[in-house]
């Protein structure tokens, strides 16, 4: 009863203080329903706690301020009483009293917006002393909180000297850059800057940029509505138990994870929200960017330009808001200025069009490689798709499987099976495509909260293919492609080759209409959104689970994402790794002498130029990985600049077609100029790619 009641004096001092943060009554139905179906469904709920409560207080407070550039100390101070009451909110019976810490924070966050608001403007009125020798730190957990509104304001004025310089670059860039010219062909002329000055006129139209795109930004912090801050506190206190766990208003369902496939015309990749970043996390196959190359997963977009208007300031803007000015009609220019995760910065000009649907399916040609007189087959599956709705539908396994029987009228040496960038889709197809490989057998575990694990078994004797096999994966490898990985490195059946360790993503999850969920009492308040929830886990027939941990590479080839954090294990709150018993199954017949596979991939690795390029690179990386200083000096800037873009340049070099190899035509008939373009564009692709040369070296030996 008395910590009742310190609960309900803080929501009347919320009232007296916060009346201005709008709680509204779709806001508190949709509250209700999650919490009630959270216990009831999720897979592993978390119990109301201290520990639940103080991930929720910082969880939020670093959502509403990823950067510290608004809360001071005193602010963080004041809600502290909180840290450890969230729980106690969220339980009590009282639907006010679950929102007494969101007010309270909320509304402190947004007084201080208006308080910056009143001040950048005077900062980017005159020109930056660009002679003082100081430093920006770019990484918010290394930074406190402002101590006072002086530390405020000098943390502004870092930020912003430092967004200027950024754009005072681009504009010289842009002026001196060569009619079509790469970007390792733009030199920085630095001769025109002694003592560190600028060129005044652009550097004044560089802070009149900066200004701009501040401008949009405080607009667009301010007008957020009600059901987007609501959202944001919501997904703190859902991502607080599982990061796939997640609401959606209304207005994301029908942008369900930005899928831009084909429904309508953009540029073809998935985005999500990181830190205040747009950030690519998956290109999708066959789409515009897709065919241009140069956008890759991890890349963040900062700004967003219609052709050649100016370019959008997009960081910190909602994903939603973002897409609308990502997407548009088909055959129309996007520039997207990137971040990459070396910390280069490039303008990549994408055509927009719709996804060639041809591309998203399962693609095969027979290689043959000279040096070793030996042809292999290749087979790259980007998803594992399947429409449950219509029987005559292609699918993924049908699609292996002809690919299989195809590629062994070449008299194959070995297969070569591609995962890369594959980040899952339909289990069925997963346990399917596992029993081309093997006699039958389990494959996969897949528990839920409510039962023990069930076991999906291949049950169907006949093996497609019984040869040497190497499966490619990396990073970006997930879900039903870690299911497929896992099973057949269980049994022996194959050689994983790849980056250390794949995604690790061995949850499912369940998207509930909360249309549907909800009493008819409720109907005036629809449309609510949705809730995608977590429901189920997957284990390996071996007992352990894919989740966090995915599968590792028996053989490891380096890649220019190692020293990136990309996978489960580097979310906040992920579920944990764990084990259930191991399922009985025959090992595949054939001992593979997988150590030796290993020594000999290593030589060849010290031996490629272009292998060496990529370990050099990370390890230079990981060596900087802890010095998150930027110097605000206009020539050490330019030499890094300068230096990322040569090292891009002395990696894409390396990337050459093998005269070695040969695309074996598969006898499709090409009939029209796109066809032939898109079919030379796959042969040219595979020839150049170190992986699959690497693959068909392993495959050789395995073979000897």
């Amino acid at each position: 009863m008395k910590r009742y009641l310190t609960l309900l004096l803080f929501v009347v001092m919320a009232a007296q203080l916060l009346g201005s943060v709008e709680i509204t009554d779709r806001n508190k139905v949709v509250m209700m329903e999650i919490l009630h179906l959270i216990r009831q469904a999720h897979y592993e709920p978390q119990e109301y706690d201290d520990d639940y409560s103080l991930r929720i207080f910082n969880l939020y407070l670093e959502r509403l301020d990823y950067r510290k550039r608004f809360f001071l100390a005193g602010d963080i101070e004041a809600l502290d009483m909180y840290r450890d009451t969230i729980d106690d909110q969220l339980d009590a019976d009282d639907i006010d009293l679950k929102f007494i810490f969101y007010r309270q924070a909320l509304g402190a966050y947004e007084r201080r917006v208006e308080q910056v608001r009143g001040f950048y403007g005077e900062i980017l009125a005159q020109p930056f002393d660009y002679s003082v020798d100081e430093a920006i730190e770019i990484e918010p957990d290394n930074l406190d909180w402002p101590e006072d509104e002086a530390a405020l304001r000098e943390r502004w004025r870092k930020w912003l000297k430092y967004q200027t310089i950024l754009r005072y670059f681009a504009l010289v860039e842009e002026r001196d850059k060569p009619v079509d010219a790469g970007l390792d062909e733009i030199d920085l002329d630095i001769d025109f800057m002694p003592g560190g000055r600028l060129d005044p006129e652009i550097e004044a139209e560089a802070r009149e940029k900066v200004l701009k795109n501040t401008e949009r930004l405080f607009t667009r912090l301010l007008e957020k509505d009600a059901d987007d801050k609501f959202a944001l506190f919501l997904n703190s206190v859902l991502n607080s138990i599982d990061p796939h766990t997640v609401y959606m208003p209304p207005k994301d369902r029908e942008d369900f994870d930005i899928d831009m496939t084909g429904q309508f015309e953009g540029i073809g990749a998935r985005l999500t929200d990181v830190d205040g970043y747009i950030k690519i996390t998956e290109i999708i196959p066959g789409s515009a960017s897709w065919r241009q190359g140069e956008l890759q997963p991890e890349d963040r977009i900062i700004k967003v330009a219609q052709g050649d208007e100016e370019p959008l300031d997009v960081i910190d803007m909602p994903v939603d808001e973002a897409v609308k000015y990502i997407r548009g009609p088909k055959d129309t220019e996007v520039r997207l200025t990137v971040l990459k995760p070396g910390g280069d910065i490039v303008v990549i000009p994408i055509v927009r069009d719709v996804v060639i649907i041809e591309e998203t399916y399962a693609k095969h040609s027979a290689l043959r490689h000279d040096r070793y007189g030996k042809t292999f087959g290749y087979i790259r599956l980007p998803g594992f798709y399947r429409d449950f709705s219509n029987r005559v539908e292609r699918n993924s396994t049908d699609d292996v499987r002809a690919a299989l029987i195809e590629l062994q009228e070449h008299d194959i040496d070995g297969v070569i099976f591609d995962l890369r960038n594959n980040g899952g889709g339909a289990l069925r197809d997963a346990v399917s495509i596992a029993g081309l490989f093997i006699r039958e057998g389990p494959v996969v575990q897949v528990k839920d909260k409510m039962r023990g694990a069930v076991v999906y078994r291949d049950t169907n004797r006949d093996i497609v293919y019984d040869g040497p096999l190497v499966i490619l994966i990396n990073q970006f490898s997930a879900s039903a492609s870690e299911i497929l990985a896992a099973a057949l490195q269980d049994y022996g059946r194959a050689v994983i080759v790849g980056s250390e360790q794949s995604f690790g993503k061995g949850t499912v999850q369940n998207l509930v209409d909360l249309d549907r969920a909800v009493r008819p009492v409720f109907d005036y308040l629809k449309p609510l959104g949705s809730l995608k929830l977590t429901i189920q886990k997957f284990y390996r027939i071996n007992g352990g689970t894919t989740q966090w941990q995915g599968v590792h590479s028996e053989i490891v080839l380096p890649n220019t994402f190692d020293t990136i954090d990309i996978g489960e294990r580097d979310y906040d709150y992920a579920l944990a790794f764990d084990s259930l018993r191991t399922v009985p199954y025959t090992t595949w017949r054939h001992h593979i002498a997988r150590e030796a596979l290993s020594r000999a991939s290593q030589l060849r690795l010290e031996d490629s130029d272009a292998f060496q390029l990529i370990a050099e690179r990370n390890q230079r990386m990981a060596e900087g990985r802890d010095d998150t200083l930027v110097e605000l000096d206009i020539e050490t800037m330019i030499a890094e600049r300068l230096e990322n873009r040569r090292e891009a340049k002395a990696f894409r070099d390396n990337q050459i077609e093998h005269d070695y190899i040969t695309v074996l035509d598969n006898g499709e008939q090409i009939d029209d100029e796109a066809a032939q373009e898109t079919y030379d564009n796959w042969v040219a692709a595979l020839r150049k790619d170190i992986y699959i040369d690497e693959a068909m070296s392993i495959l050789d030996d395995m073979t000897q």
